[in-house]
């Protein structure tokens, strides 16, 4: 479970550290401000790119050199901290397991979801995690 999200320089994100309630919580707020970034931040610790399928310097602040998502992640009652990291100017990613940078960022994916990962990075091998989508159904139109 996701306990805490810290953001620095993330799209139209103000920089922040957000503890999340175990009971779960509603983000809601008029168009325009940040609901879709503050998933795309989570959705980033997971699989270290945007589900919308921007180039990573797209999500670096308008401004800011770098950005920075943090996420604490309690699992199976431990703590873990995933966090990953882009510089615009040299277009470095660096995505670190509890302070422990990958051989491949590719090791790390599906971390956060996959309570078996719980080995040294090195001594696990990666599987995707499982990401269910709901919408809702269309509105009728009226004839």
């Amino acid at each position: 479970m996701l306990a805490s999200l810290a953001l620095s320089g993330f799209r139209n994100l103000a920089d922040q550290r957000v503890d999340l309630p175990a009971a779960g919580m509603a983000v809601v707020a008029d168009n325009g401000q940040g609901k879709t970034n503050f998933l795309e931040a989570i959705y980033y610790l997971e699989i270290f790119r945007s589900f919308r399928g921007a180039p990573d310097e797209q999500l670096v602040r308008f401004g800011a050199d770098f950005f920075r998502v943090e996420g604490k992640l309690t699992i199976e009652g431990r703590t873990r901290t995933v966090a990953a990291a882009l510089d615009r100017r040299s277009r470095r990613k660096k995505v670190t397991i509890d302070g422990q940078e990958p051989e491949r960022i590719g090791d790390a994916i599906g971390h956060s979801m996959n309570h078996q990962n719980n080995g040294p990075i090195s001594a696990r091998t990666s599987s995707a995690p499982t990401i269910t989508a709901m919408r809702p159904a269309p509105a009728a139109l009226p004839p």
